[in-house]
């Protein structure tokens, strides 16, 4: 799911692990322990979004359009380990992770996301229909 805001642009992937989710053997993976399924391998949401931001930081770029990437632990219980990147969160994490994010916005004076233009400049490079800004 990509989320276009003011302050800009968010690909958002909900992952379904539950028990606890820890760092993997290098930056690209991660472990998800849970008793029923015991220890798993996973790769990073960073790593598998990779081509996705890189394509839609290509695309906004020209209109001041920060792009980042975040993974939702949806999947009650999770607990997410402390040295796991930033991006990702457990639910009750992303208001606060979006209001640091606006917080740095209005700190550096960045020039507000037309929102509309980015939601356009998106849908003429995708082959869905159009999505109608919020």
């Amino acid at each position: 799911m990509v989320v276009v805001t003011p302050f800009g642009a968010f690909v958002v992937c909900v992952l379904s692990f539950q028990g606890s989710v820890e760092p993997g053997l290098d930056p690209e993976t991660l472990i998800t322990a849970h008793a029923e399924d015991g220890a798993v391998l996973h790769t990073a949401p960073a790593r598998r979004h990779a081509a996705v931001l890189r394509s839609l930081r290509s695309l906004l770029s020209a209109h001041g359009c920060t792009v980042e990437g975040l993974a939702i632990a949806a999947a009650t219980p999770c607990e997410i380990h402390p040295l796991l990147a930033e991006s990702i969160l457990a639910p009750d994490e992303l208001y606060h992770y979006l209001r640091l994010r606006l917080l740095r916005f209005f700190e550096i004076r960045k020039p507000h996301v037309v929102v509309s233009q980015a939601v356009n400049v998106i849908d003429r490079r995708s082959e869905k229909p159009k999505c109608e800004p919020r």
